[in-house]
C-alpha cells in the first residue's frame, strides 16, 4: 500500500477514530468517584482537580478533536472537493472547526474545580473553555445542516443529504434544550444527548463521503 493510499485510508477513518476517543474517554470519566454523568458536564470529568483529568485530556479528547478537525477540514480543503458546492464546503470546514478544534482547545484550557459553576470569579482557561463551548455548540449544528442543504442541491446523494439535514435541525433542538436545563439535574444526559447527534452524524459521513475521500 503506498503513502497516497496510506493517506486516504487515514483520512477516511480518522473522523470515526475520533468518536471513538471521545465516547471512551466520556465513559473512562463518568466512572471517577464523586462524578455524576447525569447531572455533571462532561467537561467536569477533565476538570482541574479531578483524578483522570490528564489521562482523559491528552489521551482522549485533545486527540479526538484534532482527528476530527482533520477530518472535516481536510474532506473540505482538499482539491478532489472543489466539485461540492460552496455550502457543503463551508458546512464541513465548520464541523472541523467549531466542533473538532474547538474540542481540542477545551482540553487545553480547561474547567476550573466543577466548572466554577457557583464561583464568583473564573479563572482565564474557564472564560476560554466557555467560550469554546459556547461556540462549539451554537455553530456545530448549524454548520450540519448547511452541509446538508448543500447535499439537497448537489443531488447525488438525497438519502445522506435528507438525513445530515434532520441531524442538523435535530442538534439544534437538542442544544437548545440543553441551554435551556443548564441548572436541571439531568443537564449530563441532555448534554450527552446533543453530542450523540453531532457524533452519530460524524461517523456516518465517513461512509456518505467515501468517494470523495479516497478520490485524488
Amino acid at each position: 500500500m503506498n503513502y497516497a493510499t496510506n493517506n486516504r485510508s487515514f483520512l477516511q477513518y480518522s473522523g470515526i477514530l475520533g468518536v471513538l476517543l471521545f465516547i471512551a474517554a466520556t465513559y473512562i470519566g463518568g466512572m471517577q468517584a464523586g462524578y455524576h454523568q447525569n447531572s455533571q458536564y462532561i467537561s467536569e470529568s477533565y476538570a482541574k482537580g479531578m483524578e483522570y483529568g490528564p489521562l482523559l485530556r491528552y489521551l482522549g479528547f485533545i486527540p479526538s478533536g484534532l482527528l476530527i478537525a482533520f477530518f472535516y477540514l481536510r474532506s473540505g480543503l482538499r482539491k478532489s472537493s472543489s466539485s461540492l458546492n460552496s455550502s457543503v464546503r463551508y458546512g464541513l470546514i465548520g464541523v472541523g472547526v467549531f466542533y473538532g478544534l474547538f474540542t481540542a482547545l477545551a482540553g487545553v484550557f480547561i474547567c476550573d474545580e466543577d466548572c466554577a459553576r457557583y464561583a464568583d470569579t473564573q479563572s482565564v482557561s474557564q472564560l476560554i473553555h466557555n467560550f469554546l463551548g459556547g461556540i462549539t455548540y451554537l455553530l456545530t449544528p448549524f454548520s450540519i445542516l448547511l452541509t446538508g442543504i448543500g447535499l439537497l442541491k448537489e443531488k447525488s446523494n438525497i438519502p445522506f443529504a435528507r438525513y445530515t439535514v434532520v441531524s442538523g435541525l435535530l442538534s439544534i433542538a437538542l442544544v437548545v434544550f440543553f441551554f435551556l436545563n443548564l441548572d436541571s439535574p439531568m443537564t449530563g444526559i441532555y448534554q450527552r444527548l446533543a453530542e450523540a447527534s453531532f457524533l452519530m452524524w460524524i461517523v456516518l459521513c465517513s461512509v456518505g463521503f467515501r468517494k470523495i475521500l479516497i478520490s485524488n
